[in-house]
C-alpha cells in the first residue's frame, strides 16, 4: 500500500475512532445529565446522519479537518479540483462514509475508500454547469456607449441590461411565473445602479462561479482605473449596498512615540486625528 493510501485509510479510521469517543461522551451526557466541555464544543463540528436528515454524528474538529483533506483527494482524482468549492463535498462525504461503513458494515479497504471517494466526486460533478451573472456596478454617469466589453465582461448600462433581463424572463416565463415579489426587489436592487456587468463561467459550482465572476468583474474594474486614473475612477465599485453613492471611511488617532522622530524626551510628538471617504 502506497503512502498516501496509508494515510487516506487512516484519516477514515481516525474519523470513526473520533465518533465512537464522542458517542460515549453524548451516552455519559444523557446518564449524568452533565454535557462534557469537550463535546459542548465539538457540537459545531458534525457530519449529517446518513439516515436521519435531523440529526447529526458529532466527530470533532480534528475529524473534519481530515474529512476536508479526503475531500480535496476525491476532487483531485476526478480532476475537478478548481471547479468545485472544497466545503461543498466534505459533508456529502461523510455521509457516504457512515453509511458504507458504519451501515452498511463494509470492510474500509482499497476497494471500498475508492468507491466512496469516486461517489462523493460524482455528486460534486452534477453541480457544475455553465452559469452567467449579472453583477451590478457603479461605474459612470454617461449613458453612452450602450455597452462595452473588457476581456470577457461586457458592461451594459440600465437600458441595455433591462432588455437583455427582459428577454432571459420571456424565455423562462414558467420559472418566473408568480414570483411578483422576487421580480420587483430584484429590479429594486438593480436599478439602483447605473451600469451592470455580465460575464459567463463555464463549467463551475454556484459558489465557485459566483467567486471567479465577481474576481473577472473586479479585474475589469481595475483597468478601468487604470484608463480613467484615479481622479476620474474613485467612486467606481462592484456591487454592494443598493445606493447611488456608497461613502465610506476612518477615523485614526495615531501618535508617534519616543525615539521614532529622533526625540527622546517627550512621550509622544503629535495627536492627530483624520478621516478621509472613498
Amino acid at each position: 500500500m502506497s503512502a498516501s493510501k496509508a494515510k487516506i485509510e487512516e484519516d477514515i479510521h481516525f474519523i470513526f475512532s473520533e465518533r465512537v469517543r464522542f458517542a460515549r461522551m453524548e451516552q455519559e451526557w444523557f446518564s449524568t445529565k452533565q454535557c462534557p466541555e469537550e463535546l459542548r464544543k465539538a457540537f459545531m463540528w458534525g457530519i449529517p446522519h446518513p439516515t436521519d436528515n435531523n440529526n447529526k454524528l458529532v466527530v470533532g474538529r480534528e475529524a473534519i479537518a481530515r474529512l476536508e483533506n479526503l475531500a480535496a483527494t476525491a476532487l483531485r482524482r476526478a480532476g475537478i479540483q478548481r471547479q468545485v468549492d472544497l466545503s461543498e463535498v466534505r459533508m456529502p462525504l461523510g455521509t457516504i462514509l457512515f453509511r458504507k461503513f458504519a451501515l452498511e458494515r463494509r470492510p474500509i479497504d482499497t476497494k471500498n475508500i475508492d468507491r466512496a471517494l469516486s461517489e462523493a466526486a460524482k455528486l460534486a460533478a452534477r453541480t457544475i454547469k455553465a452559469r452567467t451573472h449579472f453583477i451590478p456596478c457603479h461605474l459612470m454617469h454617461a449613458e453612452k456607449p450602450f455597452e462595452f466589453t473588457i476581456g470577457p465582461v461586457r458592461f451594459m448600462n440600465q437600458r441595455t441590461f433591462r432588455s437583455r433581463l427582459a428577454g432571459l424572463i420571456w424565455q423562462h416565463r414558467s420559472v418566473y411565473r408568480g414570483d411578483n415579489w422576487l421580480r420587483r426587489e430584484s429590479a429594486k436592487y438593480y436599478g439602483s445602479f447605473g451600469w451592470i456587468a455580465e460575464v459567463s463561467i463555464p463549467c463551475c459550482d454556484k459558489k465557485t462561479a459566483e467567486l471567479l465572476a465577481f474576481a473577472a468583474v473586479t479585474s475589469a474594474l481595475d483597468c478601468l482605473h487604470i484608463l480613467f486614473r484615479a481622479t476620474h475612477s474613485a467612486r467606481m465599485s462592484v456591487g454592494g449596498p443598493a445606493v447611488k453613492h456608497d461613502r465610506r471611511g476612518d477615523c485614526q488617532d495615531f501618535r508617534v512615540w519616543p525615539g521614532i522622530m529622533g526625540n527622546k524626551e517627550s512621550h509622544y510628538v503629535t495627536t492627530q486625528r483624520t478621516c478621509h471617504t472613498e
